[in-house]
């Protein structure tokens, strides 16, 4: 069973490590995000069925459930 002096002591042990690593990442993210780029680009298509012929609506004999369901 760990005792808590065990724990305390390994704490004290690696407490540089446990100071410096989030200190040295915290100034990583703070430098890496400093200056963003905010560049958006998209790009879509809209088939609306005027070259096929189809109609926009549903077809009429579409049905949601296929058997026995309500909702």
């Amino acid at each position: 069973m760990i005792k808590l002096i065990d724990v305390i002591r390994l704490v004290r042990k690696h407490i540089i490590l446990l100071i410096v690593i989030p200190v040295l990442l915290a100034a990583l993210v703070a430098i890496m995000t400093r200056k963003p780029t905010y560049i958006y680009t998209s790009q879509t298509t809209l088939y609306t069925g005027l070259a096929t012929g189809l109609s926009v609506e549903m077809d009429k004999t579409f049905q949601l459930c296929s058997y026995k369901c309500s909702i």
